[in-house]
């Protein structure tokens, strides 16, 4: 018989047994990672299918949905954050929309919302948003792209080549992304996954090493302070000792840095490029339901649309603009990857032209500081243009005037170059005074415009380009009146008044066409009384409808054009110059002009004048002219 105590020593080696062969079995984990369930093929194969001419978004879709279903249903789906009960209240957004929207708005970039390191899960959400971009299903879109975020760390740790400390604080966010467990067999990359995994393996030996580092050093000053007392310990072996650790300590920092500053930088580059891009295809996915909403606000609420608000007219309310949440996800980029041009330049130009000026310089500035790193002038052109306009906009004309001639000296653009010109000549003589600037850029615009064969333009842009040289032989009329050059300034109001004759006799050309028509119009009338003529009926439709409308178009815009250039200001100090010049019988033909052309102010002025010439004439004494309270003398 086996006594109760044999049979305790039996069953403790049993127990004991039974333990050390469970701990000799391999321990499952307690859930599978990404890399252990989706297939590096897989992702291979959903990229080529992507490439095709014409993928079918929808299956691949279904696909992504598949692998993406393998790694996630290992989780319990009851627990859920607070963030998912309130997707009740926004039924249009996912729960990780609204979790980004959050962090934008409150500009935190922590950990709070970090799902961890998986490049392929952010590979399969990135896909499955564009599946769903092309399919036209925004806010899918935007749900798979706020969720591919989740799959990568937004903070980002500046590398300076700095104190120990800040290397150390380095390190050790290489090691928390970049050489990450769960994301090392996910890196495609092998010089990449090799350098992670040493980084792995380097990082506790370097924090030990530099302990002891730290603990030889002090041991030094121990040794030291020992051999006054009298001591026994040796000051050199302890600096010998620390040396060593020294030596040690480099040889690990060496390794880290050549990581850091190769595959490291190059992994943080690529990184802050895909999540910039991501965070972009977010702003224009946003920025199509931004359209949608604005589009439906204009047909539901029209008359306040173009009405605009309290006492500010309804500026431009046409133009669809000011995009709130594409502004923020474009921030949103910027911010990812702030190296990247046109992020800055989309910025700009969003800031631009929803009228929030101080944004728009502030980004434009950035712009231009950007481009005039690179070797592409046409950039530098395009932000100095942005910026110089900007600050035209609010009236600080001296940088204004910088930067268009900075655009001026790097533009190939000459349409833009010719309006530039114009602008810089304006500017320069209306707000800063340089008036030898404003009549080289005003001779050198003519020239340009005389080149233009006029007869072959339009009817719109002939008169407009009439209506510019007459303005700039104005204003250079102007220029030489304040350099006391009279001839040249008749000289040039003379070309001006000419430009207005020419262009009012092509309004009486328009005229008489208009006068021929009616007549035709009138005779066919005439010949379909009492008859039917398809023929002739055609043709009446096609003047009536078509050939006439289309004459007194041209007549009514030629009239406006000629009624906004102001003659009678420019004939009256023609008159006035006349008068100096004692050419009384032409003073007093240009006060006739202006009699029959001016209004009611300007042509009691210029009866005023017709007087006192003609007192003049009779008693010889020259009287002062009556001129406007704003005349420039």
């Amino acid at each position: 018989m086996i006594c109760r105590a044999d049979l305790c020593v039996v069953v403790r080696a049993a127990g004991l047994f039974l333990l050390w062969a469970t701990a000799l079995m391999p321990q499952e984990a307690l859930y599978r990672r990404p890399s252990e369930v989706i297939a590096s093929q897989t992702l291979d194969n959903i990229a080529a299918a992507l490439e095709q001419e014409e993928p079918d978004y929808s299956e691949i879709a279904r696909i992504i949905h598949r692998e993406i279903n393998n790694y996630t249903t290992q989780f319990i789906e009851e627990k859920r954050i607070q963030d998912e009960r309130r997707v009740a209240e926004r039924p249009n957004l996912d729960k990780n929309t609204l979790r980004l929207i959050t962090l934008l708005k409150e500009k935190k970039y922590g950990k709070i919302e970090f799902a961890g390191h998986s490049p392929y899960l952010r590979q399969l959400y990135e896909w499955l948003g564009r599946c769903y971009e092309e399919i036209g299903d925004p806010y899918l879109a935007l749900s798979a792209y706020s969720e591919a975020l989740r799959y990568t760390a937004l903070e980002r740790q500046k590398q300076p080549d700095g104190t120990a400390e800040e290397r150390l604080a380095i390190y050790q966010s290489m090691a928390a992304s970049f050489a990450h467990p769960e994301r090392i067999p996910e890196e495609r990359d092998a010089a990449r996954r090799d350098a992670a995994e040493r980084v792995g393996r380097l990082l506790p030996d370097y924090v030990q090493a530099r302990r002891r580092t730290d603990l030889a050093l002090k041991a030094i000053d121990v040794a030291r302070a020992d051999q006054v007392r009298g001591g026994n310990l040796s000051v050199a072996g302890a600096e010998n000792n620390y040396g060593q650790e020294k030596s040690r300590l480099d040889a690990l920092e060496g390794e880290l840095e050549r990581i850091r500053k190769n595959e490291y930088r190059q992994f943080q580059e690529e990184r802050a490029k895909s999540d910039g891009y991501l965070a972009f295809r977010m702003a224009t996915v946003v920025k199509k339901l931004e359209i949608t909403s604005k589009e439906f606000a204009r047909i539901f609420n029209r008359s306040s649309f173009y009405r605009g608000t309290g006492d500010e007219l309804g500026e431009e309310r046409t133009a669809l603009r000011n995009f709130v949440g594409y502004a923020i996800f474009l921030e949103f980029a910027h911010k990812l990857d702030p190296d990247n041009i046109n992020y800055v330049a989309l910025l700009a130009e969003e800031y631009r032209s929803s009228q929030n000026r101080e944004r728009a310089i502030e980004f434009s500035e950035k712009f231009l500081t950007m481009a005039r790193g690179t070797a592409e002038q046409e950039n530098v052109a395009a932000g100095a243009y942005r910026l110089a306009g900007l600050y035209t906009e609010v009236r600080n004309y001296i940088k204004a005037e910088e930067h268009y001639k900075e655009f001026l000296n790097l533009s190939q653009d000459e349409t833009r170059k010719a309006q530039a010109e114009l602008t810089l000549a304006r500017i320069a003589f209306e707000y800063t005074g340089r008036m030898d600037l404003a009549r080289d850029l005003f001779e050198r615009s003519l020239r340009r415009k005389e080149t233009q064969d006029e007869s072959a333009m339009d009817f719109r842009l002939r008169s407009d380009s009439r209506a510019t040289r007459y303005q700039i032989h104005g204003e250079l009329a102007s220029i030489f009146r304040r350099e006391l050059r009279t001839p040249r300034e008749k000289e040039e109001l003379e070309k001006a008044r000419q430009i207005y004759y020419a262009i009012e006799a092509e309004t009486r050309e328009y005229l008489k066409e208009e006068e021929d028509l009616k007549k035709q119009i009138f005779t066919i009338k005439k010949d379909l009384l009492g008859r039917e003529d398809p023929d002739l009926q055609k043709d009446y439709y096609r003047l009536l409808r078509i050939d006439l409308p289309a004459v007194q178009e041209k007549v009514r815009y030629l009239r406006v054009r000629q009624s906004s250039l102001g003659l009678p200001a420019l004939l009256e100090r023609l008159a006035l110059l006349a008068r100096r010049d004692r050419d009384f019988p032409t003073a007093l033909d240009l006060y006739q002009e202006i009699i029959t052309r001016g209004n009611g102010e300007e042509a009691t002025r210029a009866r005023s004048n017709i007087e006192q010439v003609n007192l003049t004439l009779k008693d010889g004494r020259i009287r002062e002219a009556v001129l406007p309270s704003r005349f420039e003398r």
